[in-house]
């Protein structure tokens, strides 16, 4: 059971890591839908995605450490937590802007239709990014 888990486990890892690149573009709109829930529920109090979880239900990870930092840190890939946590993050939003602009070429979706618009959303990536490194630090 623990090896499935963790199987299920690197598998979902990888397809979020790459996913944004690999998918068919009838998938995009669920990756896009997918990544961002993944994510919440990695940032939800214990800090734990849901199949950290479940390994710890089961018995697998006795520890309070993440799935991928135990397994970078067993493959000899010594760093801070939170800087993996950092790295993990780039990865993710990197994959999901990438995916994102996949769908609009697809759809030949036009992504500012005014300048107000433009503004606004430049205003809104500009404050997240300001408050997410905030707070990883």
């Amino acid at each position: 059971m623990i090896k499935i888990i963790e199987l299920i486990h690197i598998l979902v890892s990888f397809f979020l890591s790459i996913g944004g690149y690999i998918i068919p573009n009838k998938y995009i709109p669920l990756y896009l839908l997918v990544l961002p829930y993944i994510v919440i529920d990695w940032n939800d109090i214990d800090k734990h995605c849901w199949l950290t979880k479940l390994s710890t239900m089961v018995g697998y990870n006795d520890n309070n450490t993440g799935f991928l930092y135990k397994l970078s840190k067993e493959y000899g890939i010594n760093i801070d937590e939170n800087n993996f946590t950092f790295i993990l993050y780039i990865i993710l939003i990197v994959n999901w802007l990438y995916a994102y602009y996949r769908l609009i070429n697809i759809y030949k979706i036009k992504l500012f239709p005014n300048d107000l618009s433009k503004f606004m959303t430049y205003f809104f990536i500009i404050s997240w990014i300001i408050v997410f490194i905030y707070n990883i630090y």
